[in-house]
């Protein structure tokens, strides 16, 4: 068990380390710590990141500092670039920070990033703390200005609703199982905003779930529900279903990366769309099975 959680670890670290690694457009460049070599003559190749890359490009195993390891392409590509004519004039100095809070940024994607936001931060219904002033006040400093106290009071009724009481209320998800042959004793985990790195079909997948509970059974996983949080609109059926066939590829993504972490069948793990606008879920698991 101890070998193969090790084993997971290490792919989904290779994973992360792969995408970092292809995510480049121009140039990549990477600094590493310089590796001084020990007194009793070396122990052998880095087992970290910056040893598999320093193993990988060059037969040096102790560099310098300041010492270039390994360049391929043009360094100067940059120069070679056609510049635009508002490049060309020039203008005012901007702000890393500025360029971030462009008003490009609609008052509709504010909404959904806080409310996405406050949402990942529910655990549990009953031990959560709405503190309003903190909570707006975060999500300001990560979206912006914009009118988040209408924001936020419709985030605290969504909490009220059917739908979130049954999916967030600890006492009445494990009261309502949906998990095959649940057993009282059964227990559940939630993890918020949960990252994973994957290998999928020969390349990586990435992402990150907004609220994966893991149902456990005498320490193992036994049973997890992946739930995706959307704030769009809909008038009717017809368009909540076309919602749904539109985001259903998305968490099905998700539940197969599930599946691959925690060793899980298909049949173990239900995929669950929150719509906060008006507040109802969509649940299934089998395909074809809403």
């Amino acid at each position: 068990m101890f070998e193969e959680t090790q084993q997971k670890n290490v792919v989904e670290s290779l994973c992360v380390l792969y995408v970092a690694l292809t995510r480049a457009v121009h140039g990549l460049h990477m600094v590493i710590k310089p590796r001084p070599q020990p007194k009793s003559g070396g122990d052998g190749p880095s087992k970290s990141f910056s040893g598999i890359i320093l193993n990988g490009l060059t037969d040096i195993p102790y560099p310098l500092e300041q010492q270039l390891l390994y360049s391929q392409g043009n360094p100067a590509w940059f120069e070679s670039v056609e510049k635009k004519a508002t490049e060309q004039e020039g203008g005012r100095l901007r702000r890393v920070k500025d360029l971030l809070k462009e008003e490009t940024v609609s008052a509709g994607m504010q909404y959904g990033s806080a409310m996405h936001h406050w949402m990942e931060s529910v655990t549990w219904q009953k031990t959560f703390h709405a503190d309003r002033d903190t909570m707006i006040a975060s999500a300001r400093t990560l979206y912006g200005d914009f009118a988040y106290g209408n924001a936020f009071d419709h985030f605290q009724s969504v909490l009220q609703s059917d739908a979130a009481i049954e999916l967030l209320d600890q006492q009445t998800y494990l009261g309502k199982p949906w998990w095959d042959n649940a057993q009282s004793d059964d227990t559940v985990s939630v993890h918020c905003e949960f990252p994973f790195a994957i290998t999928h079909q020969g390349s990586v997948l990435r992402g990150s779930i907004d609220r994966l509970a893991l149902v456990k059974r005498d320490g193992q996983v036994i049973a997890a529900d992946v739930i995706d949080f959307k704030t769009d609109t809909f008038d009717d059926a017809k368009q909540l279903k076309d919602k749904v066939r539109h985001y259903r590829p998305q968490v099905d993504a998700y539940r197969g990366a599930v599946a691959q972490i925690f060793k899980l069948p298909a049949a173990a793990i239900r995929g669950t769309l929150f719509f906060v606008h008006k507040p109802q879920t969509i649940c299934w698991r089998e395909e074809g099975n809403e």
